[in-house]
C-alpha cells in the first residue's frame, strides 16, 4: 500500500521515447524521469517552470537546459526569478504615470524654493519649516510613486511572482500615506497662515496658551497618532506571502489570505480618522480666523466661501485614496497586490488621486505669492491707510531730486558733504560782507 501511495504522488511527465519508461521530452530535450523524481522536481506547464521548492528553472525554449546531471544539476539553466518576458500593459501604463510624477517633482521643487524662501525674520510662533512641509510631502509622494512604478515594470516581465510585486505595492502604500499627510499639512498650514495675518497688526490679540492655541497644539499630534498606527499596521509585515501567486491553488491558499488579512482591513479606517481630523482642522481655522455668520445655512455657505478652492478638490481626492485602499483590502481582484489585477481600477483608484493632489498643489503654488512678500504688501497698505487717516502726505520721489537730497549710497558721506558745503557757503557770505544768523 505504501508503494502505491508513493507511486500516485509522483508527478506526471510528458511522454518521451517509445519503449523507454524513464525518458521524458521537455522543450525538445530528453531528460531522465528517475533523476527528476529523485530530486523531487515538478513540471508546471502553466508557466513552463521546473521546481523542487528550493530551485526553479525555466524549461521552455529558448531557455530549456540541454543536460541534467545525476546530482540534480541542470547545465546552462536559466533561473526562474529573472525578467525574461516582454513588458506588459501594467508596466507600460506604469511608465506613463512615472513620467507624470517625475514632471510634477520638478514643479514641486520649484514651488518649494519659491514659497520656502524667507524675506522677513523668522518668528518663533511661525517656524519656516511649517510652510515647507506640504512641499516635502509632495516630494515624498513623487519619489515613492517613481520607485514603485519603475519596480512594477518587472511584475509583467517575471515568469514567477517575485520581489518586484512586493516593492511595487510597498511603495504604493507609502504613497497613500504621503497623500493623506500632504492634504493635512496643506490644511494645517493654511490655518497657520490665516492666524499669522490675523495677529500681524496686533500680536497680542490672540494668546498661544488659550483654548484655541492648545487645540491647535494637540490636533497635529492626534492626526499623526492615527497616521503612524496605519504605518505600523501595513508596513512592518512578512511580505513574502504576497509573492505566493505561482499557481491558482497557491494564490487561493496563500496570497489571498495574506493580501486581505485583518491588518489590511483595519488600516483604511485609521486613515479615515486622520481624514476626519483634516476636516476638523479646516473647520477650526474658518471658525477662528474668518468672519462669523449667523444661522446654520449662512455658516455652511460661509464655510464653503472661505475655504480655499483647492481644498474643495484635495479633500475628496484624499478620501478616494482611502476608499480604494479599503476596496483592495476586501476585494483581491481589484488589489494592486494581485499580479494580474484589474489595471483600470489599480491606476485610476490607486495612482490618479495622488497625481491630481500633487498637480493641484503645484498649480495653486504658482498662483499664490510668497507669504513673506504678501505680508510685506499688507503692512505697506496698512501704513498707507494710517497715513491717510492722520493726514500725512509723503512727498513724491522727484521731490528730493529737485532739492538735491538724492543720496549717493553712503549716508555718512552725504551728511559730511552737506555740512562742508554749508560751512563753505557761510564763509563766502561773510567774506562778501554779509552777516548770517
Amino acid at each position: 500500500m505504501a508503494v502505491d501511495l508513493f507511486a500516485r504522488s509522483l508527478p506526471v511527465w510528458p511522454p518521451g521515447d517509445p519503449g523507454n519508461a524513464t525518458d521524458t521530452i521537455i522543450g525538445g530535450v530528453h531528460f531522465n524521469v528517475t533523476t527528476l523524481n529523485y530530486w523531487n522536481y515538478t513540471l508546471y506547464e502553466g508557466n513552463w517552470t521546473l521546481s523542487n521548492w528550493s530551485r526553479c528553472y525555466l524549461v521552455d525554449q529558448p531557455y530549456t537546459p540541454p543536460l541534467l546531471l545525476t546530482n540534480g544539476t541542470f547545465v546552462n539553466s536559466t533561473w526562474c526569478y529573472l525578467a525574461t518576458l516582454p513588458s506588459g500593459p501594467r508596466a507600460n501604463t506604469g511608465v506613463g504615470f512615472a513620467v507624470a510624477f517625475a514632471l510634477c517633482l520638478i514643479f514641486v521643487l520649484v514651488n518649494l524654493t519659491r514659497h520656502g524662501k524667507l524675506y522677513l525674520p523668522a518668528e518663533k510662533r511661525f517656524y519656516p519649516i511649517g510652510r515647507r512641509w506640504q512641499w516635502y510631502w509632495a516630494s515624498f509622494i513623487c519619489a515613492t510613486a517613481l520607485i514603485g512604478l519603475f519596480t512594477g515594470i518587472d511584475v509583467d516581465r517575471y515568469r514567477v511572482v517575485e520581489l518586484p510585486l512586493v516593492l511595487n505595492v510597498f511603495f504604493w502604500f507609502l504613497m497613500n500615506m504621503g497623500s493623506i499627510a500632504l492634504v493635512w499639512e496643506s490644511v494645517r498650514h493654511w490655518g497657520s497662515w490665516m492666524e499669522r495675518q490675523f495677529i500681524d497688526p496686533n500680536p497680542f490679540v490672540l494668546q498661544q496658551t488659550d483654548r484655541r492655541g492648545m487645540f491647535e497644539f494637540w490636533l497635529p499630534l492626534f492626526f499623526y497618532l492615527w497616521w503612524w498606527l496605519d504605518f505600523f499596521l501595513v508596513i512592518p509585515r512578512n511580505w513574502g506571502a504576497v509573492e505566493l501567486q505561482r499557481s491558482p491553488e497557491q494564490t487561493i491558499l496563500k496570497a489571498i489570505p495574506a493580501a486581505t488579512d485583518i491588518r489590511f482591513k483595519i488600516a483604511p479606517f485609521l486613515l479615515f480618522i486622520s481624514w476626519l481630523t483634516i476636516l476638523v482642522s479646516l473647520w477650526h481655522s474658518v471658525r477662528h480666523y474668518e468672519a462669523r455668520n449667523r444661522g446654520w445655512l449662512n455658516r455652511i455657505i460661509g464655510f464653503i466661501r472661505y475655504v480655499p478652492f483647492r481644498f474643495l478638490f484635495m479633500i475628496p481626492l484624499s478620501l478616494a485614496v482611502i476608499a480604494y485602499q479599503a476596496l483592495a483590502a476586501w476585494e483581491f481582484n481589484y488589489s494592486p497586490l494581485k499580479k494580474d489585477t484589474n489595471l483600470v481600477a489599480m491606476y485610476v483608484g490607486g495612482y490618479v488621486p495622488a497625481l491630481l493632489l500633487v498637480i493641484i498643489l503645484c498649480v495653486s503654488g504658482f498662483l499664490r505669492p510668497n507669504e513673506d512678500k504678501e505680508l510685506i504688501r499688507q503692512r505697506r497698505e496698512r501704513g498707507t491707510e494710517l497715513d491717510r487717516e492722520l493726514g500725512i502726505r509723503h512727498k513724491p520721489a522727484w521731490w528730493k531730486r529737485v532739492r538735491g537730497e538724492v543720496g549717493t549710497g553712503d549716508a555718512v558721506r552725504d551728511q559730511l558733504y552737506r555740512n562742508s558745503h554749508r560751512s563753505t557757503s557761510i564763509c563766502s557770505f561773510r567774506e562778501a560782507g554779509f552777516t548770517t544768523t
